[in-house]
């Protein structure tokens, strides 16, 4: 099974991030590398975050803790993260991470548009945004 990311950036406040294919441990120092090119490039500027994992046809678990410094690195920039995945195991790694970071600007979501919403809102309330079907 091949893995592949996409690292786009639809605007200078958005980075998407669309993962296909098996997500490991082993694929994630470019990613972080590019990531942490984009805040140098910022210089303090908030720009937001979207992991898109409905592509990913499977995440290790035991790539939580390589997404969980992911995610500690990006706390330390402005802007919020949103983690969209379709399937039970991926949302829980992406739960899990969330909580082990202690990023209260980061989210797990089923839907891109969930994601979308939720990056033009004011506030980092959300209103609707259902966990994933079993």
């Amino acid at each position: 099974m091949s893995y592949s990311y996409v690292c786009e950036r639809p605007s200078r406040r958005r980075v998407n991030v669309r993962i296909s294919g098996l997500f490991t441990e082993e694929n994630m120092p470019s990613l972080r590398e590019e990531l942490e090119a984009i805040g140098r490039e910022e210089e303090g500027k908030p720009f937001d975050v979207l992991f898109d994992f409905t592509t990913a046809e499977q995440c290790e678990v035991r790539t939580r803790h390589a997404l969980l410094e992911l995610q500690r690195m990006l706390k330390h920039f402005p802007g919020r993260t949103a983690y969209v995945a379709d399937r039970p195991q991926v949302w829980g790694i992406a739960l899990w991470v969330i909580h082990q970071a202690d990023d209260g600007r980061a989210r797990a979501m089923v839907r891109v548009a969930h994601a979308e919403r939720w990056f033009a809102q004011d506030d980092d309330q959300i209103t609707t945004c259902p966990g994933p079907a079993r």
